[in-house]
């Protein structure tokens, strides 16, 4: 009991702390440089995954590594490095989550009288539109293919499809459109069928995505969220490219995607995601730390403030190590 409240105490609850403040502070600071540099309309969420990795590793090296130090060596293993590289890892999700969540939050909500107002205000997150017409019949298709899982084992199909917006039918005939409304439709198919069997399942797919595009109603929607990412809008711009309307403008096509939910409810799901995988995170860890003992001399060392070897260079040797191996 005494070994479980020390380890508690030295290491859990450091860890924990981390665990609530950096994803926080990590979000604050990108959002906000996000939005002073563009960086959200360029490639920030492709790098959403990695850029935690780099500080979040930083501060576990410098904080938490001497304290998992304090566990005894093991035979099958060094466990403090295993839960050094646990907590590195546990801050990716909670940090991407609270970017979007704090995101979100921050974006503003525009209200336009007519679509055509959009490309004369300046460019926000969401917006209300009152006035606009959706050209269903002019929608633009964009079928997209990528093998996920390990060794490839799912391919995940999607079909993209962009709506004209403008402001009246009659500028169907001879306008351009103002925007454009973005939907999509996902499924999942097992990669390793045969080709033959797989070319049936993408082809029946897309043919039941198109009727059920076909007969949603994506202009009835609480507010439109502007899709800044170029990533995320790509292959909408691409749907575009196949239009009546060529690739004329394609690249700077303005992307709107329908939100059915109430304004002040955004950010719901990024929040609870955030929760649920900070407290996923901290019982993992918790359970992962019941096992290895605590070294006494070490942590009479640690107590007493007495130096301890330099655990930077040591990890750095054995990722160098690892490294090499492979």
């Amino acid at each position: 009991m005494r070994d479980l409240y020390a380890k508690l105490r030295l290491i859990f609850l450091p860890f924990l702390l981390l665990l609530l403040t950096f994803p926080w502070l990590y979000a604050i600071l990108l959002v906000a440089l996000g939005y002073e540099l563009r960086w959200a309309e360029s490639t920030i969420n492709g790098w959403m995954l990695w850029l935690p990795l780099v500080p979040g590793t930083l501060l576990v090296l410098l904080t938490l590594r001497p304290r998992l130090n304090l566990l005894r060596p093991q035979r099958r293993g060094d466990s403090s490095m295993f839960l050094g590289m646990m907590a590195c890892a546990s801050l990716v999700l909670p940090s991407i989550s609270a970017t979007d969540f704090i995101a979100s939050r921050r974006g503003k909500l525009t209200a336009l009288d007519s679509i055509t107002q959009l490309p004369h205000r300046p460019p926000t997150d969401f917006y209300t539109v009152r006035d606009f017409y959706l050209g269903k019949r002019q929608a633009a298709f964009y079928p997209e293919t990528q093998a996920t899982g390990k060794n490839s084992q799912r391919l995940d199909v999607t079909l993209y499809a962009s709506y004209p917006l403008f402001a009246t039918a009659a500028d169907t005939l001879e306008g351009r459109p103002v925007a454009w409304l973005g939907a999509s439709i996902s499924e999942v198919i097992d990669n390793r069928i045969s080709h033959a069997q797989r070319e049936g399942a993408q082809q029946q797919f897309m043919e039941r995505a198109h009727r059920v595009l076909q007969q949603q109603r994506p202009e009835q929607f609480a507010y439109l969220q502007r899709v800044r990412n170029a990533g995320d809008a790509q292959p909408f711009r691409a749907a575009v490219a196949a239009s009546p309307w060529g690739i004329i403008g394609t690249a700077v096509s303005v992307v709107l995607l329908p939100v059915n939910e109430p304004f002040a409810a955004r950010g719901a799901a990024a929040w609870r995601l955030l929760w649920l995988s900070t407290a996923g995170a901290a019982a993992l860890f918790l359970f992962l730390l019941l096992f290895p003992r605590l070294s006494t001399h070490r942590v009479a060392d640690f107590l007493a403030g007495r130096p301890r070897p330099d655990y930077l260079r040591d990890w750095l040797a054995w990722a160098t190590t690892r490294l090499h191996a492979r």
